[in-house]
């Protein structure tokens, strides 16, 4: 992603201001849930971290990398 990750900004220069760090905060909040109540199958993505969560062009936070991301089985979850 063009901004990198938010851990490569946190640290980074220049500092993030606090808006700008509610808005990550946000939308990685909002990925989270997108993954765990909106997708068919759900996701967990089991490593969301600093490192892990992407920033596009406005700094728009993305979730990023599933390697250790497992898929709920809507059978066993509400069964």
């Amino acid at each position: 992603m063009s901004n990198g990750s938010v851990a490569s900004r946190v640290k980074g220069k220049p500092v993030l201001d606090w808006g700008t760090r509610k808005l990550i905060s946000l939308g990685a909040a909002r990925g989270s849930l997108y993954l765990h109540k909106q997708c068919d199958p759900k996701i967990i993505h089991k490593d969301v971290k600093v490192a892990n969560v992407l920033l596009d062009d406005y700094c728009e936070a993305v979730v990023g990398d599933f390697d250790l991301a497992k898929l709920l089985d809507h059978q066993v979850f509400c069964g």
